[in-house]
């Protein structure tokens, strides 16, 4: 039978049914996953602070005299990108053709994007401080491509540069796709390819120009491919070949931060490393409570927006308010607020709706592929579809049960509980 477009065929057939169980990731996902919601929300979250009371008094104002730096909350970039890693190849695999798969992240993507790029736009060149050089027409209207960085264009807001990755990322998991399906190999052996390739550039001192360096994933690849492996790990079958890659991924920033980025931090950007992981793997594989606190779980509901509109416009309150006087603590909180309510705001009244309006279009519906509640965050699944489960199985901390630590105990119901596959109690598959 012929495939109905590039992307049929080798995601869900033919590439990973080797890698994945067969009961490992559901086709129809059964439920946003809570701790990932939490996570996108701590990293959101860190990032913002790190953003307003460590980059700030670097480039944009008076340092804080009070109010100490949190330079660690750098790393939540890394974190969102290793979410990614997890959840796309997985979003990948479900999607019937290359469209469904490009429509999906577009919906997702784009609508709160391009309101932030015209939001900041607006308080920027309104700014009676000039706090921030504010955008020309030409840059706004490239930079709602999201294409400005691979054009050498200016971005709009600092924190755009990830968007590019993202992007990156896209292209290249499809080409390994293609390939995996192709060769018959595992999606792994094409990591270690790209591993291979980045450390023997790093190595050998070899300045690529940033358009390339971000098309390649020259920096940040092996975060993404930790978060493959580790989709692997949890949900699939791995192989000796998932562990080295899983391996040499954690180990490739022991060569250090990204040359030019403003943190401080680089000497600590493997333990960082380690440490992230560990913590992920730890949060999917046993699934904490605390990670199910409502406040955040809605950091993660909304950390998109609030990601992408809380560094420019929030260094924007915080000069206005500290030049009228405000006091630096009031400041800080108050640019904080301001970010959390336009988070809020473009998730209620322009992501949650455009989604909903634009799967419509496309025919997609309750499709139910992972990523669509955010990016690096399952989305919801199709109506209907069983959960596959090992009922009166105890739990233990362990991945085939439904219990929480009191043998053939049912756990309780609550919202995102739904972990695909043997984390949540699939049926175990010998191996």
């Amino acid at each position: 039978m012929q495939d109905r477009a590039p992307l049929a065929g080798f995601t869900r057939d033919t590439s990973l049914q080797h890698v994945f169980r067969p009961d490992g990731i559901p086709l129809a996902a059964p439920g946003r996953i809570a701790e990932l919601d939490a996570l996108r929300g701590i990293a959101a979250l860190g990032v913002l602070l790190y953003h307003f009371t460590s980059i700030y008094g670097r480039w944009i104002g008076e340092p804080y005299a009070r109010i100490p730096e949190f330079r660690a909350g750098y790393f939540g970039v890394e974190l969102f990108f290793v979410i990614s890693g997890f959840v796309i190849v997985a979003s990948a695999r479900r999607a019937a053709s290359l469209r469904e798969f490009a429509w999906s992240r577009a919906a997702r993507l784009l609508p709160a994007y391009w309101v932030a790029v015209l939001g900041t736009s607006a308080v920027l060149r309104l700014d009676p401080l000039h706090t921030l050089e504010a955008p020309t027409a030409a840059e706004i209207l490239v930079n709602l491509t999201m294409l400005q960085d691979f054009l050498a264009v200016r971005r709009v807001d600092a924190v755009y540069w990830t968007l590019a990755q993202e992007l990156a990322f896209y292209a290249l998991l499809l080409a390994a796709l293609r390939g995996a399906a192709r060769s018959g190999l595992r999606l792994e052996w094409f990591c270690l390819l790209w591993l291979a390739a980045a450390l023997a550039v790093r190595l050998s001192g070899a300045a690529l120009p940033p358009p390339l360096a971000t098309a390649t994933l020259l920096h940040f690849g092996q975060f993404f491919i930790i978060g493959i492996c580790l989709c692997v790990v949890l949900l699939g079958r791995p192989a000796g070949v998932t562990w080295l890659a899983l391996g040499w991924a954690l180990l490739m920033p022991a060569l250090g931060i990204q040359p030019g980025v403003p943190a401080e931090e680089g000497e600590h950007y493997l333990p960082m490393t380690l440490g992230c992981a560990a913590l992920f793997w730890a949060a999917l594989r046993f699934r904490p409570r605390a990670l199910s606190h409502p406040a955040l779980l809605f950091l993660g509901r909304i950390s998109y927006p609030l990601y992408l509109l809380h560094c420019s416009i929030g260094w924007v309150a915080m000069n206005a308010l500290r030049a009228d006087g405000l006091g630096e603590a009031a400041a800080l909180l108050a640019a904080i607020l301001v970010s959390l309510l336009l988070a809020t705001a473009v998730h209620l009244l322009v992501e949650r709706p455009a989604q909903r309006g634009l799967r419509a279009l496309a025919g997609h519906g309750a499709a139910g592929v992972p990523g669509r509640g955010s990016p690096g965050i399952p989305g919801r699944s199709a109506p209907g579809v069983p959960r596959r489960s090992a009922p009166g199985v105890p739990r233990h901390g362990a991945p085939d049960g439904p219990g929480r630590g009191v043998p053939g105990a049912s756990r309780a119901a609550r919202p995102g509980n739904d972990l695909p596959g043997h984390v949540a109690g699939a049926q175990p598959v010998p191996p």
